[in-house]
């Protein structure tokens, strides 16, 4: 499944070199993404990042951080067991994996050569290491993709709501009355907001298309039984995950499920509501 805008604005969705310099110095591998310790480091939870089941979230009423997390944890679950399957000889069948260990070299040392020597890399010679890997990667994908994009257009579609540039001098009087032609002829140009619109219109999950954890080849998938059930059993949770979502989004105690506008906080619902398709659901992958 491909996501993006159209190709007449390529040259707004692709990076050019110096982007893509300023983005390489700033990378970071994806521990950093890491569920509970972006939250961690940001001060919102609190415990042990490799224990998510027991993380404390700090802000109750906070959408994002209390459905991702009820998703982290049945993600990083179904790594587990599946891994367990694999390599049930423990680290040493992970150190010892040829074809792993290629692809890991691969990653640190041919895609990310110049930070090949940068502290954070995992070492990739236990089973903790390949079930923090696949799930973050899994994450990213999926319900991470999910929630930076899928709300875009509706917060950001409106250009002068959001402009990109800020140019010309702003009024000496911060009480001025300024007109919207004054406005307007300081902030993003008609040309490049239009293009950013485009950018934001990332496609909602469209009716049948494949959501997280649903695979409607499993016999062709796999013959492991034990690999089939324990799909069977992440997908239970991403079930019982969407019924919490809409019961907090009926809960009027929690304010910011909704907002002053009323819209439910839909990004990180799993599954896509019958009654309208378009809210809700997490694509089982993604490709920008």
């Amino acid at each position: 499944m491909v996501r993006g805008a159209p190709k007449k604005n390529e040259e707004e969705e692709l990076p050019r070199n110096d982007e893509l310099n300023i983005l390489t110095a700033i990378w970071k591998w994806v521990t950093e993404l890491f569920f509970p310790n972006e939250h961690i480091k940001t001060g919102v939870a609190r415990g042990d990042p490799k224990k998510p089941e027991e993380l404390e979230l700090l802000i109750k009423d906070y959408p994002y951080a209390v459905d991702g997390l009820e998703i982290w944890t049945a993600i990083k679950e179904w790594v587990t067991d599946y891994c367990a399957i694999y390599y049930a000889d423990g680290d040493g069948a992970v150190a010892g994996d040829s074809e792993l260990q290629a692809w890991w070299s691969e990653v640190r040392n041919v895609g990310h050569g110049d930070l090949r020597d940068a502290p954070w890399w995992p070492a990739m010679d236990s089973v903790d290491d390949l079930v923090e890997t696949c799930a973050t990667i899994i994450w990213l994908g999926s319900a991470y993709h999910s929630a930076v994009s899928f709300g875009q257009y509706g917060y950001n579609g409106f250009v002068p709501n959001r402009p990109t540039i800020t140019s010309g001098e702003m009024p000496a009087d911060a009480k001025a009355v300024v007109t919207e032609a004054e406005f307007l002829g300081r902030i993003t140009p008609k040309t490049e907001a239009f293009g950013l619109m485009a950018l934001t219109m990332n496609p909602p999950v469209k009716p049948g298309e494949p959501l997280m954890g649903e695979r409607p080849d499993t016999e062709r998938w796999t013959s492991e039984q034990r690999a089939a059930k324990a799909l069977l059993e992440f997908n239970a949770k991403l079930d019982a995950v969407a019924e919490a979502v809409k019961k907090r989004n009926a809960d009027g105690a929690l304010r910011n499920r909704n907002g002053p506008v009323e819209v439910p906080y839909t990004l990180l619902a799993p599954r896509a509501d019958p009654a309208a398709p378009h809210v809700g659901g997490i694509p089982n992958s993604i490709a920008v």
